[in-house]
């Protein structure tokens, strides 16, 4: 199987493909990396990820955890607090409640990339860096991976809403807890910063045709508007320059065609509501290279590689069908505003709060994707 393993070829360099390589260099299966950017980029992306638990577990597995806690690039979260602004209700959702050290972890995109790409250098797996290509570019690749981001002939539902991106600093400690507040204008939500005991990156959602206006405020303006926005419970004192980009659903039907897979970000782009687009991508590639594994001796027919992605098609289906369900669903939800509807929501997460184990059905849900049903 050595000749055949070298021909599998993943388009992207990004944290699902390096991510996806590390995966099978751990069965022994080898795969070339194509990605359009320059090494320099690589760590580059200043977005914060909540990695749930059970991200932590897979990226542990593949030794990345240890350096990163090693350098304070990372953030636990022990609670998560769900609430709506000026309305009676929430649900607190705590990892000892769960049983489990942590609810899952922040960390910046570039820091985790930096230490795949080191991890990917010592396994000597090949990364083309500044290579763009075409899928038409490898013929006779036994599987293309595509995994570089743009989730294209997709079903795409334009929300017309923006997420600002930015990092806030309180007058307390965070205490590693996250907070998602639902407001009119849309989720707001705050996470741990690592590093900084009083900071939290914050992803606000506002509508698109007023974010440009957010973005331009002054910094004084713009915690005046945040503190506004998110009410009681936290009083902010510093802000970092804004981001803004805007929010889409994306989805593929298919997740693969013939010999050519999507996963990542390629095959869905979700709502950053409820954190768990790359919590998603990192179980497409987990699955994929697992189920490659099993199969590595007969992929070179082409009838034992269609029931291996149709096997594990099936397998994503009852994973990513709830998952963009749940995000879809969450802001439609709360971004309805008829009368007594916030009573409505706001009963409902006090329900929540009060029923343990639907809580922690949906706390394992989120954590472990459909594994934790």
């Amino acid at each position: 199987m050595n000749d055949n393993q070298a021909q599998i070829v993943i388009i992207g360099g990004g944290l699902a493909g390096m991510a996806l390589a590390l995966i099978l260099s751990e069965y022994g299966i080898s795969a070339q990396i194509y990605d359009a950017r320059p090494v320099e980029a690589v760590g580059q992306d200043e977005r914060m990820l909540a990695l749930s638990h059970g991200s932590w577990q897979i990226l542990a597995q593949l030794g990345l955890m240890h350096s990163l806690q090693t350098a304070g690039k990372l953030a636990a979260i022990s609670e998560v607090n769900v609430s709506q602004r000026n309305c009676y209700g929430r649900t607190r959702i705590t990892a000892e409640q769960e049983n489990l050290p942590a609810l899952g972890f922040v960390v910046r995109a570039g820091d985790l990339a930096l230490t795949m790409l080191q991890k990917s250098q010592d396994r000597n797996i090949v990364i083309n860096h500044q290579q763009p290509v075409s899928p038409h570019d490898f013929p006779k690749a036994l599987l293309l991976i595509r995994a570089e981001g743009k989730c294209e002939q997709s079903k795409v539902v334009e929300y017309q809403q923006s997420a600002i991106i930015c990092n806030v600093s309180c007058t307390t400690p965070h205490r590693n807890i996250a907070w998602e507040r639902f407001t009119p204008q849309g989720p707001l939500a705050l996470l741990p910063l690592p590093g900084k005991a009083n900071s939290y990156a914050l992803v606000l959602t506002e509508s698109a045709n007023q974010a440009p206006w957010v973005e331009a405020m002054n910094d004084s303006e713009f915690l005046l508007f945040l503190q506004h926005r998110f009410g009681f419970g936290l009083a902010f004192c510093s802000v970092t320059p804004r981001l803004i980009f805007p929010l889409t659903l994306s989805y593929r039907r298919r997740v693969f065609e013939g010999n050519t897979v999507w996963v990542g970000n390629s095959a869905q782009i979700l709502h950053p509501i409820a954190g768990q687009g790359f919590n998603l991508a990192l179980r497409d590639v987990y699955e994929l290279a697992c189920l490659l594994a099993d199969s590595v001796e007969n992929l070179a027919q082409s009838e034992k590689l269609t029931v291996v992605l149709n096997q594990y098609a099936r397998q994503r289906f009852l994973d990513r069908t709830p998952a963009i369900a749940f995000t879809h669903g969450l802001v439609k939800l709360f971004g309805l505003n008829l009368p007594f509807q916030k009573s409505i929501r706001g009963a409902g997460l006090l329900m929540l709060d009060i029923l343990p184990t639907m809580k922690s059905f949906l706390a394992r849900r989120m954590i472990f994707g459909n594994r934790g049903i």
